[in-house]
């Protein structure tokens, strides 16, 4: 219908909240790459979870598989992209499974490659000091350590 906004993972169309969206910052950018980051945490594999998020699931291949005790560290590869989630100890995934994984999308944030300025979501900077907001700002850069490239689209 034209009102909304998706990113192209390598192939896989996600649509984005219209909450993320409701700015307009993502109209100068149909058509063109954008950074895309997501936090482990925000990634998920449980039945539960991909039935709450049917719009935002990528088949993955689990190249490692870390018990950390009371959750654990999928690092996967998806259509040659390095992604990492942080999920229950009870995920049954392992090492050379192929697992579909989900996003929350409330949670992607989206960065200019040239400026590295964020797109979207800019309220979880809180507060309005300029130099507070670069300071978290360099936090979550740091944060968001992997970053795929995506193409924006108005679907």
């Amino acid at each position: 219908n034209g009102d909304t906004y998706a990113i192209d993972l390598a192939g896989t169309v996600i649509p984005l909240p219209q909450e993320k969206t409701a700015d307009g910052k993502l109209a100068a950018y149909v058509g063109k790459s954008l950074k895309v980051g997501i936090r482990p945490e925000d990634m998920k594999d449980d039945e539960e979870f991909l039935e709450k998020h049917p719009s935002s699931h990528i088949d993955a291949e689990v190249e490692v598989s870390e018990l950390m005790g009371a959750e654990i560290y999928l690092y996967l590869t998806y259509k040659g992209q390095n992604l990492m989630a942080r999920v229950a100890p009870t995920s049954k995934s392992r090492r050379g499974d192929k697992v579909t994984m989900a996003m929350d999308t409330h949670k992607i944030h989206l960065f200019d490659p040239e400026t590295e300025l964020i797109n979207s979501n800019l309220n979880f900077l809180g507060g309005s000091a300029p130099v507070r907001s670069r300071l978290l700002l360099k936090q979550k850069r740091k944060q968001l350590r992997k970053r795929c490239t995506v193409a924006v689209r108005r679907v």
